[in-house]
């Protein structure tokens, strides 16, 4: 997996680096969260020391900010955000919510060219469930 990741840009690996660190630290905080808050509240960013962290309503929000000091101390020790200096809380807004809308877009043609690229990636992974999931595709893709 490493091998296919390192075809990307750097900008696309640092992004994808940030993705996994967002992941860890919203399971780690989700279960230090009240109950209360813990389907309501998640991470949104976590940037130069700044947790910004998005309540889908008012209240939630609300409640988070009451314990948000709380939270800071606790943050910091037990899921080992030692550089913390603050938690910015958002809420959601209704539009965030609502699915964005846009024009269908036609499909873009595939060339068998494609799917050889699909098989020779495939050679390259060690897993194999996936690998014969790429063979397959690729074998489609060729129209074999």
């Amino acid at each position: 997996m490493k091998s296919i990741l390192s075809s990307f840009s750097k900008e696309f690996r640092q992004l994808i680096t940030h993705v996994q660190q967002l992941q860890g630290i919203t399971r780690v905080i989700t279960g230090l969260l009240p109950e209360s808050l813990q389907t309501h509240v998640r991470v949104a960013n976590w940037r130069d020391g700044t947790l910004v962290m998005v309540a889908d309503n008012a209240a939630a929000a609300t409640e988070l900010r009451f314990i948000q000091n709380d939270c800071l101390s606790r943050f910091r020790a037990e899921a080992e955000l030692f550089s913390l200096r603050r938690i910015e809380i958002r809420v959601q807004t209704p539009s965030e919510l609502a699915l964005p809308t846009r024009a269908p877009r036609s499909p873009n043609p595939v060339t068998p060219a494609v799917g050889q690229q699909m098989a020779e990636m495939a050679g390259q992974v060690s897993d194999p469930p996936l690998q014969q999931a790429l063979l397959r595709l690729a074998k489609t893709l060729r129209n074999d």
